[in-house]
């Protein structure tokens, strides 16, 4: 059976950092790679300039805004061998990344995490330790150090 590796992304390159050592894993055909990313769903009408515009309206805008940026990420993986597809969900981040998980028979899970320590990461939960803690497949967790993110923005 072919590997399926499950990566949600959010649009950040702090997000994104995880993409490097899945290209690793994926190499050579070894797996299949997922993108997903989630959305919120909108919760209320907006009025701009006397135009209406409903939730139903704004999902759709909101679901291909999510595809333009998963198809760039393919068309880049793809550029590099690499199996892919990608997926656009909306709800609750981490309740979507199991359910996605479990439906479609994903067999890692790879995020990139803060990892706070001490009382910080006590009090701040976090959508990739709820993950970890809640998934019944490995999760690869890849820690963004403040380092990595002073090299990225430069």
């Amino acid at each position: 059976m072919m590997q399926k590796i499950l990566v949600p992304l959010d649009g950040t390159d702090f997000a994104e950092s995880v993409l490097e050592d899945v290209e690793d894993l994926a190499a050579g055909g070894r797996a299949e790679i997922v993108l997903l990313r989630i959305g919120d769903l909108p919760r209320e009408v907006v009025i701009e300039n006397g135009r209406v515009f409903y939730l139903d309206e704004q999902t759709s805008w909101a679901e291909s805004e999510m595809t333009e940026y998963l198809n760039a990420i393919e068309r880049r993986l793809r550029a590099r061998g690499l199996q892919v597809q990608s997926a656009t969900s909306f709800g609750d981040p981490v309740s979507e990344v199991l359910r996605y998980t479990e439906e479609n028979g994903i067999t890692l899970i790879a995020m990139a995490t803060h990892a706070r320590k001490g009382l910080e990461g006590l009090w701040r939960g976090s959508i990739a330790r709820s993950v970890y803690e809640r998934a019944a497949v490995p999760v690869l967790l890849k820690r963004w150090s403040e380092k990595e993110a002073a090299l990225r923005a430069a």
